[in-house]
């Protein structure tokens, strides 16, 4: 499963956090206000649910880890060997506590 991620405040010089969405609704719509106020501070980057805003629909069932691991390929591909932080609601948070659970680090 490929996760589109979308930039909601640049900052590249700055810490890494991804933010996750609450079910039916975009990254962007749920944290755009945040990140403005973050702006400088963190470079923000925000995931979409499969079939949601910018990410493709999912080829199959899908389960919390399943988008946890996505996350971290993200996570990869925006800072490669870099830590992050991680913020999330709903579903988002889900992801969250299943990344504390598989990448604590």
């Amino acid at each position: 499963m490929i996760l589109s991620g979308t930039v909601l405040a640049d900052a590249p010089g700055q810490p890494l956090l991804v933010v996750g969405p609450s079910v039916g609704t975009t990254a962007e719509t749920l944290w755009a206000t945040c990140a403005s106020r973050l702006r400088g501070g963190y470079h923000v980057v925000g995931w979409d649910m499969p079939g949601h805003g910018r990410s493709a629909p999912a080829d199959g069932p899908f389960t919390v880890a399943d988008l946890a691991r996505a996350v971290l390929a993200l996570a990869e591909e925006a800072r490669p060997g870099e830590s992050f932080r991680y913020a999330g609601d709903s579903i988002g948070g889900a992801v969250g506590l299943q990344l504390l659970l598989d990448a604590p680090e």
